[in-house]
């Protein structure tokens, strides 16, 4: 029987990267973002030329705020889908971190904080599941499922150039400062996505779920310059749908998404005070209207 136009179609909704590449750039040009789409960058690790699915930057000016997203598309057959292996999120892992730039008054260098939220309104609350291992379902006894671990982890390596662009946000901004929260997502087709939950004992929760969007506890580290390291608590993955999702409720008026991520960031309305060194960092802890300078600094391990 020969290929049809319907065949094609179906063909390109869940098995083709390249349409999924286009359906994610176009989603964010149609939500604010200024995107990217199948750029290079220099892998952090070896140096060499890598290729990038999607990069996209939206600035919210009111609150001068600007959201940084990694993006790689991974199309896969609903007859042989991602699943999620998920445990509770422990206290520990419910953090995420913004890093605050601006020019220093007296130099005009570039100054940056890295504030990090752990507890209240949580982006990433404890005891929701999260994802700890990623695989790819056989479509059957014969076949062996293509390992997803590439694409996410081009996503997390695709990030460390946007987090060193949120080095002199607030120069290229022209603000007096910027608030930056970098994230790595990775996008799958519609119905290709399921997750397996297990309790704090090891045992299974409930039957499998297909779902449209869930979390991967990473807790990967980068050097934003020396002495200074930014760390991304999470993966995002989302299927076309949950990705569409996700942006419409960040970009809608008043977005609490929006605020959940930003919520524990100082809006001071003029330029920090000059005696504030380039190499001042800080960390926001739970109650607290606003950071203060005694706080631990962000950790120094490299992952």
């Amino acid at each position: 029987m020969p290929v049809t136009a319907e065949d094609i179609a179906a063909y390109l909704d869940a098995q083709d990267d390249f349409d999924l590449e286009l359906f994610v750039h176009r989603s964010l040009v149609l939500s604010g973002f200024h995107s990217e789409h199948a750029g290079t960058y220099a892998d952090p690790a070896t140096g060499r030329p890598q290729r990038f699915d999607v990069r996209a930057r939206r600035f919210f000016p009111s609150h001068r705020r600007q959201v940084l997203l990694a993006l790689e598309c991974q199309s896969v057959p609903a007859e042989s889908p991602l699943l999620v292996s998920r445990v509770p999120r422990t206290v520990q892992e419910g953090y995420h971190e913004v890093l605050r730039s601006w020019q220093a008054v007296e130099t005009g260098e570039d100054a940056i904080e890295v504030l990090r939220w752990e507890r209240g309104l949580e982006l990433y609350p404890e005891n929701v599941q999260v994802g700890r291992q990623l695989a790819r379902i056989p479509k059957d006894s014969g076949m062996v499922g293509a390992s997803p671990r590439e694409h996410w982890s081009r996503a997390v390596m695709s990030a460390a150039d946007l987090v060193r662009e949120a080095d002199h946000a607030a120069r290229e901004r022209g603000t007096h400062d910027c608030y930056t929260i970098v994230l790595p997502v990775m996008v799958v087709s519609d119905a290709a996505l399921w997750a397996i939950d297990y309790t704090e004992s090891g045992q299974r929760a409930r039957s499998a779920l297909q779902i449209q969007e869930t979390e991967i506890y990473l807790g990967h580290e980068y050097e934003v310059r020396p002495g200074y390291r930014y760390r991304i608590s999470h993966l995002h993955l989302f299927t076309r749908e949950g990705l569409s999702h996700f942006l419409a409720k960040l970009v809608e008026p008043a977005s609490s998404l929006l605020e959940q991520m930003f919520q524990f960031t100082t809006l001071p309305e003029t330029a920090p005070p000059a005696d504030r060194s380039a190499r001042s960092r800080r960390r926001m802890r739970a109650g607290e209207a606003s950071p203060r300078a005694d706080l631990a600094p962000a950790s120094a391990k490299i992952s």
